[in-house]
């Protein structure tokens, strides 16, 4: 799976509403609704940072059990975690560290945007 520099934008809510998937913000690759799984984070990179689609599961019911999941031709990545819950922050920087991401937090959707616009 190549990776680009270019910034990929993938929308977490646990808002269930059909108009706001049908109308995202421009410039978001993928949402996600919560609560989800490790098999759909994982169909969400995968699908968002244009790797091999037959390793995705086609449905979100279906779990592929954590230790077949692949993540190495991604482990290194730059990820920016958009959190406002400081618990939530913690535990997914650790979770994305351990799993060999470089992980950023933003506590809000302001200091998301000031974040992107000063990378590099």
């Amino acid at each position: 799976m190549k990776l680009t520099k270019e910034l990929k934008l993938i929308m977490v809510t646990g808002v269930l509403r059909e108009d706001l998937l049908l109308s995202a913000p421009v410039g978001i690759d993928d949402v996600i609704l919560k609560p989800f799984t490790a098999s759909i984070l994982f169909n969400s990179f995968t699908k968002v940072f244009g790797g091999d689609q037959s390793q995705a599961e086609t449905s979100k019911e279906s779990k592929i059990p954590e230790e077949i999941i692949d993540v190495s031709k991604i482990t290194g990545a730059s990820l920016l975690v958009v959190e406002d819950n400081e618990i939530n922050q913690e535990i997914a920087k650790e979770l994305l560290e351990d799993a060999g991401f470089l992980v950023d937090l933003a506590e809000n959707g302001e200091v998301f945007i000031a974040m992107i616009y000063q990378k590099p």
